[in-house]
């Protein structure tokens, strides 16, 4: 909330606004997807259970890590996960943002350190 805070208050000073983690609203989850299945109260299905425990592990971790360090590879996940462009949309703002080093430090930033 306070980086949205911010952006709105200070519209010139901000370049970008990526979320790395956001929930604001109801994102129907494609099949497939490990929150595909969450019942009305919250429960997981045993697959996102199974796969958070994949993710947890420090190996897992890791790996996870090291392709973050990607930042072409982390723009695409965010932006297909987190975002309602477009395909051609998602193209667009990621050579925006690719083109601006600033910008690129601030998504490696945001992906390895929170």
């Amino acid at each position: 909330p306070s980086a949205y805070a911010f952006a709105a208050r200070h519209p010139k000073r901000t370049a970008a606004l990526i979320n790395i983690v956001a929930i604001s609203g109801t994102k129907v989850e494609a099949p497939g997807s490990p929150l595909a299945g969450v019942d009305a109260n919250g429960n997981f299905p045993l697959s996102a259970r199974i796969f958070n425990a994949i993710i947890t592990d420090p190996v897992s971790s890791r790996l996870a890590w090291w392709s973050m360090q990607d930042v072409s590879v982390t723009l695409d996940s965010a932006m297909t996960q987190m975002a309602t462009f477009t395909a051609e949309e998602r193209e667009r703002e990621k050579k925006r943002i690719m083109a601006n080093a600033t910008l690129v430090h601030a998504v490696q930033t945001m992906a390895l350190r929170g």
